[in-house]
């Protein structure tokens, strides 16, 4: 099943998303390519849900039945928000047929309206957005180019850096023992000296 190509890829800098390779066929695809912060699983959330989601239903099919396409037509036929088409019917415009009942008139292809479900999921975002915010707390203190900071590793050891640039509003580009890197804010600390 061919779903087309994206306008837009969400990865998190994994070596297989930076590479050189990779940049020239999503250049030449007229795909544009967003990243989040690596080592910050949060900033990556909602596909790490929708993974963890999915292979907990494969895991569970498989020990039952076996059939794990039965659960992803489960999965496409869970309603992410009241009043929303499901994810079947804004991706393939009908709703899936699995083994739980269902009345007949949802197998019909129904019109939705893009503006509402767009509106509807901005909505969702920006009360998400509020909650967060409520118990997330503020910089204590701005990151400045070319400022000496800790970096913590994948390890978990911090090494010395330098800041480069700002990646986005909680991310930043760290140059460190001739690497750059991309880290978190919450994975950059203000060295001594500063």
């Amino acid at each position: 099943m061919d779903f087309g190509r994206p306008e837009v890829l969400v990865s998190d800098n994994g070596p297989q998303f930076s590479s050189f390779n990779f940049k020239l066929f999503y250049i030449n695809q007229g795909i544009t390519h967003r990243t989040s912060s690596p080592l910050h699983l949060a900033g990556n959330g909602q596909p790490e849900r929708t993974i963890g989601t999915v292979k907990s239903m494969m895991k569970k099919c498989l020990q039952e039945s076996g059939d794990w396409l039965q659960g992803l037509a489960t999965i496409r036929n869970t309603p992410v928000a009241k009043g929303l088409p499901y994810p079947s019917e804004l991706l393939q415009g009908r709703v899936l047929q699995d083994d739980h009942p269902v009345q007949s008139t949802r197998y019909h292809i129904a019109a939705y309206d893009d503006d509402k479900v767009r509106h509807v999921l901005g909505n969702r975002k920006s009360r998400d957005k509020y909650f967060f915010d409520r118990h997330a707390k503020p910089e204590k203190f701005l990151l400045l180019p070319r400022q000496q900071v800790h970096i913590r590793t994948a390890k978990g050891d911090w090494r010395v850096g330098e800041i480069e640039g700002i990646a986005n509003d909680r991310s930043y580009w760290v140059d460190s023992s001739s690497n750059r890197l991309r880290r978190n804010r919450k994975d950059i600390r203000r060295t001594a000296v500063n």
